[in-house]
């Protein structure tokens, strides 16, 4: 069965690197025509010139956007459809990480995070979403995360943006589905990534990433591009509303954790 992603347009937020890069390098190897969207253009215009040599000219554009901001992402959606004619695909990418214990957390920090997570996901889904809305057809990808499931210790803002990332898929999904447009999340676990670059410097804090997760690594970011690229396939063309996480089974972990400490309770008494 054919895939369907050859000749699709699609729009990717915070694609200048880490997961948003290698989502548009692999789509752009599948033959999509890709929107680079990222607040960094001199970073976006890296990946554009990357797939253009691998794949042709024409077959990328630089849309630079400020995901927070209604009307630079609808300045960068009006470019990528009038370069490309349509948009079919649209991958939220675009992510900030400001860790700190709940009661460390100030206004401004929430707000960024809650902002470019939360904020910016609806703002791209919503005005992307009407140009597939238009069109009877189209598939969108939201980065959630475990952190949205369960709670990461000090991470502030990020994983209640995150929930709200995967209640408004499915919120999208039961709306959208009428007119063919398919929604999912993608909740990653650990991925070697920028973001997490400086943190991993520090042999103990990796180790202890590790030993979280059953696999016995993180994971890559071409591993989290791989399931994104079956969503918006046509191999997906009956999921939607669906989180898929994707983490090595560190979740599970987390459940065996817990369990072992109800039994290490019971021995107490």
């Amino acid at each position: 069965m054919q895939s369907g992603i050859e000749g699709k347009v699609a729009f990717i937020t915070g694609s200048a690197s880490g997961i948003g890069r290698t989502v548009a390098l692999t789509l752009a190897k599948e033959g999509s025509k890709i929107a680079v969207a990222d607040l960094n253009e001199e970073g976006a215009k890296e990946v554009v010139d990357l797939i253009d040599q691998r794949h042709g000219g024409n077959s990328a554009i630089v849309c630079g956007v400020d995901v927070s901001k209604k009307k630079s992402v609808e300045d960068a959606v009006k470019k990528a459809v009038k370069s490309f004619g349509k948009l079919d695909i649209l991958v939220n990418c675009a992510g900030i990480y400001r860790p700190w214990e709940f009661l460390d957390v100030i206004e401004e920090d929430w707000d960024a995070v809650m902002n470019i997570n939360l904020k910016g996901t609806f703002l791209c889904s919503v005005i992307a979403g009407k140009e597939m809305v238009k069109q009877k057809s189209g598939a969108v990808v939201n980065i959630a995360s475990i952190g949205g499931v369960l709670p990461l210790i000090n991470a502030g803002a990020y994983g209640p943006s995150k929930a709200g990332v995967v209640s408004l898929t499915q919120q999208l999904a039961v709306e959208w589905a009428k007119h063919n447009v398919r929604v999912n999340s993608v909740s990653p676990g650990t991925t070697n990534t920028p973001m997490n670059a400086l943190e991993f410097r520090d042999r103990d804090v990796y180790e202890r990433h590790v030993s979280g997760i059953p696999l016995g690594r993180i994971a890559e970011p071409k591993e989290i591009a791989n399931v994104i690229t079956f969503l918006v396939s046509d191999l997906a063309s009956y999921v939607t509303g669906q989180n898929i996480i994707v983490d090595g089974g560190a979740i599970l972990r987390a459940f065996q954790t817990q369990w072992t400490s109800v039994e290490s309770l019971k021995k107490m008494r």
